[in-house]
């Protein structure tokens, strides 16, 4: 080859800026391969890829049934959930029903950790470490007052008054957020036909699971 002639690109070099390797498959992210084949190859390929993905966007392979996912092997290492995180643990969750794994699940986890980082999901400041220690023991039943914003610094949940006045079938619920009862009427009544509060029976509507309920609710 003469001084004054230039190398020739490499089938790489040539269609690298027509197709990014970001955009590629895994299979055409190797550049010997890519060197094996012609720039035309090379570019067919990629005009098929696209058109195949095209169809996926606009949902034409909905009906198509899924190929079975690849079996992997993973080599053993350590795992800490922190800093140390092994690869098999994030590649997926199953894809079957759960009566083939959920038995596999731990039910009480030994190592409670309760500094969680939850602002990426909008509830830093919002779930309580209360409600994250008992979500570490599936025996421990789970509330939705115990995710409301209102209720984050409280260390337990004590059971919640209810209280039915049977004469306006008016349901007055005393919620933790504060003390201040709330009226949830299920039948618009005039005001003067509220009987007297203090003979209005209460009713535990949602009693806490972990607090032992009231032997006389007509106490």
């Amino acid at each position: 080859m003469g001084a004054g002639r230039s190398r020739a690109r490499t089938t790489w070099e040539v269609t690298l800026p027509v197709w990014r390797i970001e955009d590629r498959p895994e299979e055409y992210q190797d550049e010997a391969f890519i060197n094996s084949q012609t720039v035309d190859t090379i570019l067919a390929l990629k005009k098929a890829w696209e058109e195949q993905v095209k169809k996926e966007e606009k949902g034409e392979e909905t009906f198509k049934k899924d190929p079975p996912l690849p079996t992997r092997q993973y080599e053993g290492g350590p795992d800490n959930r922190a800093d140390l995180i092994h690869p098999a643990s994030m590649d997926r969750l199953p894809i079957q029903e759960p009566k083939y794994w959920f038995h596999k699940l731990a039910t009480k986890r030994k190592d409670t950790y309760r500094r969680l980082p939850l602002d990426h999901l909008g509830s830093g400041s919002v779930i309580s470490e209360h409600t994250i220690v008992r979500a570490h023991d599936r025996t421990l039943p789970l509330m939705l007052k115990m995710f409301m914003p209102a209720n984050y610094g409280k260390r337990s949940f004590n059971a919640t008054e209810n209280k039915v006045n049977h004469f306006t079938r008016s349901l007055h619920t005393k919620l933790e957020l504060g003390g201040n009862p709330q009226k949830h009427p299920t039948e618009c009544q005039p005001e003067s036909s509220v009987a007297d509060p203090d003979s209005i029976r209460s009713v535990d509507l949602d009693p806490d699971p972990d607090s032992n309920p009231d032997p006389d609710p007509g106490a």
